[in-house]
């Protein structure tokens, strides 16, 4: 009874953290780009030119941002293959199934 308890609270911090991630990917996801294109409007308007400072900010900010999710991303999934051959190697190895052979003359 403990251990289940003990699993549902395991889970739920995971899902937990999972949620808080995907919150805060979204955020920087969103907010850089703006941010950014934010500050290229506010330097287009001291230069009064046109509006190329707000839209290279943006591109480089998706761009970058875009980048380094994918990053953060493969160095995650390359951790968690890391974990993943630890634990096979450590598991001991399977017994092959065989085959139910009938005895001879019962067949």
């Amino acid at each position: 009874m403990a251990d289940d308890a003990v699993q549902r609270e395991v889970s739920r911090g995971q899902v937990t953290r999972g949620l808080d991630d995907g919150l805060s990917k979204a955020f920087e996801l969103a907010l850089t780009p703006v941010i950014l294109s934010g500050l290229g409007w506010l330097l287009d308007a001291r230069l009064e030119v046109t509006p190329l400072f707000t839209l290279v900010f943006f591109f480089v900010g998706v761009i970058g941002t875009s980048i380094s999710l994918w990053a953060r991303y493969c160095a995650s999934m390359d951790a968690e293959q890391q974990i993943a051959a630890a634990a096979r190697a450590t598991r001991p190895p399977r017994r092959r199934a065989t085959a139910l052979v009938p005895p001879e003359g019962t067949a």
